[in-house]
């Protein structure tokens, strides 16, 4: 766009604008300006101080910290005391028994590998080994566990032919 000399380009004001913005909602404003407002004062503020002062604060909250005569530190665990029936329980079930897994050197060969609660045991295959009575109880429901879904992958097999047999002819 050119000028010709002489001749002075209208220029609107910044009010007459006003008209052509789109009309925005004080009220969603005002949030907004009270959300950064909000992020503002959530932000970590610096704060400087002497090392006297620093060691100052610091023993304070120690003090604080440290309970007071009679009363009990939550943060100890209580001692834990059994009973009779507990102890007796408790040793049946770390009484060591023997254990003799199936081996037949071709599928079941590898060592099996319990593990309760952040202790494992490496058992052999075909050697008998001494464990802890709970770990036996595992590899028992294990096993149990692996006849139930073998009797219930046999029993799907079987739906499945019985189904299809109407379509293969």
């Amino acid at each position: 766009m050119s000028l010709e000399k002489g001749k002075v380009m209208a220029v609107k004001k910044k009010e007459d604008f006003g008209a052509m913005a789109p009309e925005t909602d004080n009220k969603d404003l005002d949030v907004e300006q009270k959300e950064i407002e909000n992020q503002e004062e959530s932000q970590p503020k610096t704060v400087t101080l002497t090392m006297d002062e620093l060691k100052k604060l610091i023993a304070e909250e120690v003090e604080k910290a440290k309970p007071k005569s009679g009363q009990v530190n939550e943060d100890k665990a209580p001692e834990k005391f059994e009973s009779d029936q507990e102890k007796k329980e408790r040793e049946y079930y770390e009484e060591l028994v023997e254990v003799e897994l199936f081996f037949d050197g071709v599928k079941y060969k590898d060592d099996v590998i319990v593990n309760i609660n952040g202790k494992a045991w490496q058992i052999q295959r075909g050697v008998p080994v001494k464990v802890p009575r709970f770990v036996k109880e595992v590899l028992d429901s294990s096993a149990k566990q692996d006849a139930a879904t073998r009797r219930m992958v046999q029993k799907l097999t079987a739906d499945f032919v019985e189904k299809t047999r109407l379509y293969i002819k």
